[in-house]
């Protein structure tokens, strides 16, 4: 399953790159195989939160044992969504560390193992 923001960081990040036309055709095969989640479902929006407000080390129920954290506005939607859906969260950052056990289960790829 993919997020919807998933997504349109994908299409964002093929622009950027200059990403050719057959790459483009085979990454949008390889999506059509996926599931898709919409980010507009209550759960969801409570649950991005839940997240921004733990990330900044507000939220009233957790403690927290971290200097506060500015996500980017689109992780938050895309931990929202892998949280509410109990999906393992795929990443090649670590923006994403602080959430891990507490709303995500986290596995992070290290892209440098698959560079040229």
């Amino acid at each position: 399953m993919i997020s919807v923001v998933t997504l349109g960081e994908l299409n964002a990040l093929t622009k950027k790159l200059g990403i050719g036309d057959s790459r483009k055709k085979r990454l949008e095969k390889t999506l059509e195989r996926i599931a898709k989640i919409n980010v507009n479902i209550k759960e969801v929006i409570d649950r991005y939160g839940d997240i921004d407000a733990f990330s900044q080390g507000k939220l009233a129920d957790r403690k927290v044992d971290f200097s506060s954290r500015n996500m980017g506005k689109n992780d938050i939607w895309i931990a929202a969504t892998a949280s509410v859906y109990k999906l393992k969260l795929y990443t090649t950052d670590k923006d994403f560390d602080h959430l891990a056990g507490e709303f995500i289960d986290l596995e992070f790829i290290d892209i440098e193992k698959y560079r040229r």
